[in-house]
């Protein structure tokens, strides 16, 4: 007979944006006992299983899953401490759900291996030098990268776009339990600009800092900062399209063309040294009142993560949506939004095994 794993109810509990008091009074039992079931004090029966399942709308399946919550202090969050730690509980919950989902389907698909550099400032050189280098290693050409999240999930790391619940989460980066499949989330509300920034620092901790040890003295968010703008904007090549003083309209120039914030770009001038502090300080009180919209703001579609979509649709050649939902141990209506918020499709292929054609009961 299977047991519940109580670790899931915690899990799928902080998805939804719930507190233990608050599950306790939808369910009609003291939060104590609430805490208990979560700790593992006390089993869970089919009936409690069956009630947790109607109000957090996860199939009763979901919480039979033999699986382990991830350590969130292996991720990064630029503004970790002032986020609202409901928030905070629910966007990690939501990316571990993900986590788990990627892996389960990872396990049935023959994807090409990851395409990563595995670089360590400490005795091979600077950030700069590994985001040189990985453009190389990709064979990337001069000049901007024209869709970020496409180059990115052509090397085999897999980009979720998410509705986080706090625009104080940009992005989050790691590697699966069971296949060591690299993942970049990133929030989808936030202008392209932003997203292709995100997705670059996450890159650079995928590069930098995963699965190392990051010694006391070190900043890793200004390392993944350093390695974001050189992979976007090559410093050589972003001095030869510089042109003259650097003003507002010089910025929306070379925002149009490099497809980064002007904030960013007044960051990127003053790094190279081509402006000063004085300067760069002076742009950035002109771009003030533009903090969250600035004059000139990028197309959305020149960024089209497609290599999650296209995992489940190899998935949904043979399965219908809900074949598909069972085998994820979700409800069809939250696996229909993760997929159609998954990204566009693509011309590559992804071959499922056989075996997983047939496991629609799995």
């Amino acid at each position: 007979m299977k047991v519940a794993n109580y670790k899931m109810i915690t899990l799928a509990r902080e998805s939804r944006g719930l507190l233990r008091k608050e599950l306790s009074d939808l369910l009609g039992m003291s939060a104590s006992n609430i805490t208990r079931i979560e700790n593992g004090d006390i089993s869970i029966d089919r009936s409690t299983i069956t009630k947790i399942s109607n109000i957090l709308n996860y199939p009763p399946s979901f919480f039979y899953q033999n699986e382990e919550q991830f350590n969130p202090d292996l991720g990064f969050y630029r503004k970790r401490k002032s986020i609202c730690q409901r928030q905070l509980r629910k966007g990690e919950a939501m990316i571990d759900i993900d986590r788990i989902i990627v892996d389960r389907l990872i396990d049935g698909a023959e994807l090409t291996h990851s395409n990563l550099l595995d670089w360590d400032c400490e005795t091979m050189g600077s950030p700069k030098i590994a985001a040189q280098h990985l453009r190389s290693m990709w064979k990337v050409p001069k000049g901007r990268i024209d869709n970020l999240s496409k180059l990115v999930d052509e090397n085999g790391i897999i980009v979720i776009l998410k509705d986080f619940p706090s625009e104080k989460m940009d992005g989050y980066s790691m590697y699966t339990k069971r296949n060591s499949q690299p993942i970049i989330f990133v929030n989808r509300n936030f202008p392209i600009d932003r997203i292709r920034l995100t997705i670059a620092h996450e890159l650079g901790h995928l590069v930098l800092h995963k699965n190392k040890i990051i010694y006391e003295g070190r900043d890793a968010e200004k390392e993944a900062f350093e390695f974001a703008s050189e992979f976007l904007v090559p410093e050589r090549e972003f001095l030869t399209y510089l042109d003259g003083k650097v003003d507002i309209q010089q910025l929306i120039t070379q925002k149009r063309y490099w497809r980064i914030s002007m904030h960013a770009l007044v960051m990127h001038c003053q790094r190279v040294g081509y402006i000063s502090y004085n300067q760069a300080r002076y742009l950035y009180m002109q771009l003030a009142p533009h903090r969250k919209v600035e004059p000139y703001e990028l197309p959305r579609d020149i960024e089209t993560p497609f290599l999650y979509k296209m995992v489940i649709d190899a998935y949904l050649e043979d399965w219908t949506f809900s074949d598909l939902a069972k085998f994820l141990h979700l409800s069809v209506e939250d696996f229909k939004e993760k997929y159609f918020q998954s990204g566009t499709a693509s011309n590559m292929k992804v071959i499922i095994n056989s075996d997983k054609r047939e496991a629609r009961t799995a």
